[in-house]
């Protein structure tokens, strides 16, 4: 009787996406109910902020590009970014969002 092999989970790119998704927002998390002046503090000056309806809107982005060379000459690149969101009132985090493959 043949069976199936065993897919190797960590070679799994769902898996793979669904690891980094998790980790990102684990991280985002311990963010919440956190000073606005201490996530500044730790990420620097954001890019943007904005007001609406009685929230303080804070962002950070970054994109970057590498090249590489491959074994047979020829080259390739890949673009890296992220875009973290966060909603501050009263001077505290409410909520956050972020996109991105580079967070």
């Amino acid at each position: 009787v043949q069976t199936e092999p065993q897919t190797d989970i960590a070679k799994d790119p769902v898996d793979q996406r669904w690891n980094y998704e998790a980790r990102v927002n684990g991280v985002m998390n311990t963010w919440l109910d956190s000073q606005e002046d201490e996530v500044i503090r730790a990420w620097g000056p954001p890019n943007k902020a904005y007001e609406s309806d009685g929230s303080r809107f804070i962002s950070w982005s970054s994109q970057s590009t590498s090249v590489y060379s491959n074994p047979d000459w020829s080259v390739s690149s890949a673009t890296y970014s992220c875009e973290k969101t966060l909603e501050v009132r009263e001077g505290i985090i409410q909520l956050w969002s972020w996109k991105g493959n580079d967070c």
